[in-house]
């Protein structure tokens, strides 16, 4: 084989390199939109459409710039995806995989109707810190957890399951998805007793009251010394 056919095929040879390692850069780097929309198409349970990305110009408190993608779902929902450039392993102690508020915006348009199922005659607050949106319900006596129980039970069946059982809420799923709480606060002391995560993938049990209240008494025995 003379020179000339050896750069040739050697050329082919980086070109078809070249070409592999984009499209897996496209598709299988969790910061690129082609990932993001794969991820999208296969747990979201409703049609959406791609409005705009926000690349970050300066890099945040890890030393990284993410990269923000903003959607919009078919009942006129915005939602965004953050994505963050790859950097040592990906797992649950540093970011890496992308994490997007869709539940959250879901949560939002029927928040009216969780407070009024939560209505029960103890405070309650609305809190949204800009990551997580939930509501605080607050006890002062072990005897308030059995008037909430149901209120709780009721309210966290406000939401119906709006994601594909695809989705396993685990790390080997590389996307995150902000899942809306019930938070229950001790109302002296202001610490959380218990949480309740709403139940949003399909195929998921719903908390039933007889669980909920467990969970109540168990925690509350934990984490209040009266």
């Amino acid at each position: 084989m003379n020179e000339k056919k050896i750069i040739v095929l050697t050329s082919i040879i980086i070109f078809i390199f070249i070409c592999v390692g984009v499209y897996f850069m496209l598709n299988y780097n969790p910061c690129s939109l082609r990932y993001v929309m794969r991820k999208l198409d296969s747990y979201l349970e409703t049609e959406y459409k791609y409005v705009f990305t926000y690349r970050a110009g300066e890099p945040n408190i890890e030393g990284i710039k993410p990269v923000t993608y903003f959607f919009e779902d078919i009942n006129g929902f915005g939602f965004e995806v953050v994505t963050f450039p790859p950097f040592g392993d990906y797992d649950s102690s540093q970011p890496g995989y992308p994490q997007c508020d869709y539940l959250t915006a879901y949560y939002e348009s029927k928040k009216e109707s969780v407070e009024k199922a939560l209505q029960h005659g103890i405070p309650i607050t609305c809190v949204n810190n800009g990551i997580q949106s939930l509501f605080q319900v607050e006890v002062s006596s072990y005897d308030e957890l059995e008037i909430i129980a149901p209120t709780i039970e009721k309210a966290l069946k406000t939401l119906e399951p709006v994601l594909s059982e695809k989705y396993s809420a685990s790390s080997s799923d590389k996307f995150e998805f902000d899942i809306p709480v019930i938070s229950v606060w001790a109302a002296d002391k202001k610490y959380t007793i218990s949480e309740f995560n709403f139940r949003l993938i399909k195929g998921q049990t719903s908390w039933t009251q007889e669980e909920i209240l467990d969970k109540l008494q168990i925690d509350y025995k934990e984490n209040v010394v009266e």
